[in-house]
């Protein structure tokens, strides 16, 4: 074999291997950014759903006078199914993001909903324990919402500062906080 030869083999030899270095790499890059379109979808979702069960729990908190009675059955009926319905959408997504989050995603999206659930439990009529609940369900969706937008490398967008254990200390504090539910 002639030098010529040789180099030519060696050559194609070399840009056969890069080849299939670069196609290795490129499906790579594919399955990654599949993998993070996929998350942004059950991230938005998620995020919808707890602000849809959000909306549907203040909703749900006008139905009621200030004694605790109802205003209207009907009114009633028809906050207490679009409240069950949000339930229902936000138990629907948390399936999809328990298989794709990482656990501080899933520990403020569960940190969220607690501070849902208590928002159900706010004293019709009581407009300070309800407000401190409502400012907890806010913050505590912010930080879900955070917290799956620093999974996908993008900034916090709000402005809450209050730790969880601040929030809770103030609703301690102020006695409106249920002491049956942890």
């Amino acid at each position: 074999m002639d030098a010529g030869t040789v180099v030519a083999l060696v050559l194609g030899a070399v840009g056969f291997g890069l080849s299939g270095v670069t196609l290795y790499y490129n499906r790579r890059d594919v399955r990654e950014a599949r993998w993070v379109q996929e998350k942004r979808v059950i991230y938005a979702r998620t995020q919808a759903a707890l602000m849809e069960q959000y909306d549907a729990m203040v909703r749900f908190m006008k139905v009621f006078n200030l004694d605790g009675s109802t205003r209207q059955p009907a009114e009633f009926d028809d906050a207490q199914t679009r409240t069950n319905e949000s339930w229902d959408g936000l138990r629907a997504v948390r399936g999809e993001l328990d298989l794709l989050a990482p656990g501080s995603v899933r520990a403020a999206v569960e940190g969220a909903q607690t501070a849902l659930f208590e928002l159900a439990w706010a004293l019709p009529g009581d407009d300070e324990e309800q407000s401190a609940a409502m400012r907890d369900a806010e913050r505590q969706n912010a930080r879900a919402l955070n917290a799956m937008r620093a999974d996908l490398g993008l900034k916090a967008i709000d402005l809450y500062t209050a730790s969880d254990a601040e929030i809770r200390l103030r609703l301690d504090q102020s006695g409106k906080r249920r002491k049956d539910y942890k």
